[in-house]
């Protein structure tokens, strides 16, 4: 698998006789989605999962890149019973050289065009301000950063909904993430 960002569909171990196979056919014609079992019994580990390297030439090292939770997409009705059950994770990459001269606008517009390194991109030059925006909304410390996580996550999902006529990126940004944080919140 190349560095380019990767979406996984986790299927609890629970159900993996029945709906591993069916959710691998519906995903097949997508390369860049892996359905697999979700065998971890624990959280993430701290450190290494949610390491994000800056720069893709650090081989050597463990290089486990960030993932953000996703909305789960569309699925068909016979697969609908399984929703709640199913994690969406977004692996991202490192960061690509060569972004760091584009406008935040390009950003998305490259992240919209399915460049994977550019959703990397995003989370470096709005993760201060996301963090901020997300804790007036989640005071407990404990829950802050996997809520920051979800909000990203979301931002990818309605990035197409972005409209450069309307609101600059920030402005619309800080809408999205108020919103998804508010809804953390009250969950």
């Amino acid at each position: 698998m190349s560095d380019s960002g990767f979406i996984y569909v986790l299927v609890p171990e629970r159900l993996k006789d029945e709906a591993l196979e069916p959710l691998r056919r519906h995903f097949a014609d997508d390369p860049k989605v892996a359905v697999i079992v979700e065998r971890r019994s624990s959280e993430r580990r701290s450190g290494v999962d949610d390491q994000v390297l800056r720069y893709a030439q650090y081989t050597r090292q463990e290089r486990r890149a960030q993932t953000v939770p996703r909305d789960l997409p569309p699925l068909p009705p016979e697969l609908q019973r399984y929703a709640a059950d199913i994690q969406v994770r977004h692996r991202l990459p490192a960061v690509a050289s060569g972004l760091e001269d584009l406008r935040t606008e390009q950003i998305v517009e490259r992240a919209r065009d399915g460049d994977a390194a550019a959703h990397t991109e995003l989370i470096w030059r709005t993760h201060d301000r996301v963090h901020r925006r997300v804790a007036l909304h989640i005071s407990d410390p404990s829950l802050l950063e996997s809520a920051v996580k979800e909000v990203f996550g979301h931002v990818f999902d309605v990035l197409d909904e972005f409209d450069p006529e309307r609101a600059s990126v920030e402005s619309w940004m800080d809408g999205v993430v108020d919103e998804r944080a508010e809804r953390i919140a009250r969950a």
